[in-house]
């Protein structure tokens, strides 16, 4: 039963994103956001979002946290939208803006792991300077449970084989300890609830943070780049890379990696702030 499932649904996802891909990208990320902003607000998933926007956001009124979930919905329906032309988009459509000089990570003697998010356009993160720079960044990502749909996410996201990218498994996991060892460029999505992790204040709330971006950039002598996608227009995005986070003390002590992502946390809790539908508020990010 769970096969005929997944194969049904992976015909259906195929259905769309070829679909979207016949069209211009400005075109197919307008249908993408009307097509989610008009459904997701009605699945049974805005509850957990709605309650989390919530928590986030507590003196917030009922009119507010129901336009912050719309735009939510809308972002992310542009964001499937936008992955058949990804290509496109990273090479014209995005703008680059950074606080460190990027030709440093273009060597091999440094790299940089990248403190990213679920904001804008996250897919865009790697493409945008490979296209525009030549700078090369390395992701994971988590593997969806269909297998038939995974293939096809990780062709767009990988640009059919161009970019790297990790599975959160044992065997992605390897590889990216790799990737740092040959201090190759990464990148490291912390907004996730990690059950192992840390819990450190994010809005005022505990929340379980997977350390594994302050240690590879602790272990391996490589700058923690916070970086964020924010969405000015329908396949028009800002890629922005702010100053490296702040790894050891002054005496070049490590610092503990709770003190180094709470600055992180409220690096997230300002981009959030600043547009909290550009943010996936699906995840169970506190403790319930």
């Amino acid at each position: 039963m769970r096969n005929i499932r997944y194969i049904l649904e992976a015909v259906f996802i195929h259905i769309f994103y070829y679909g979207f891909k016949a069209l211009p990208p400005e075109m197919a990320s307008n249908l993408g956001g009307w097509l989610a902003r008009t459904i997701g607000p009605r699945l049974a998933a805005s509850r957990k979002a709605l309650a989390n926007i919530a928590r986030a956001f507590p003196h917030s009124n009922e009119i507010e946290r129901q336009t912050i979930l719309v735009g939510m919905w809308d972002n992310l329906g542009r964001v499937f939208a936008e992955y058949p032309h990804l290509k496109t988009i990273a090479r014209d459509r995005t703008v680059i803006e950074s606080s460190v000089d990027l030709d440093v990570y273009k060597s091999t003697h440094k790299g940089a792991v990248f403190a990213s998010a679920h904001y804008g356009n996250w897919e865009i993160s790697c493409a945008a300077p490979l296209f525009q720079l030549g700078l090369e960044i390395d992701s994971s990502y988590r593997a969806p449970n269909n297998p038939w749909v995974e293939g096809l996410l990780l062709k767009g996201r990988t640009l059919d084989g161009v970019l790297n990218s990790y599975p959160k498994s044992r065997t992605g996991g390897r590889g990216l300890l790799k990737a740092a060892q040959a201090k190759r460029n990464l990148i490291i999505l912390f907004d996730q609830k990690y059950n192992e992790g840390i819990g450190v204040s994010l809005f005022g709330q505990e929340a379980m943070t997977n350390p594994v971006f302050v240690q590879i950039g602790q272990k391996y002598d490589m700058d923690a780049l916070p970086m964020r996608v924010v969405r000015d227009g329908p396949a028009r995005l800002r890629l922005l890379i702010e100053k490296p986070l702040r790894l050891y003390e002054d005496d070049e002590t490590p610092r503990p990696h709770g003190d180094v992502i709470q600055d992180a946390h409220q690096i997230l809790e300002r981009w959030i702030t600043e547009h909290p539908g550009h943010w996936l508020w699906l995840h169970r990010r506190w403790k319930d």
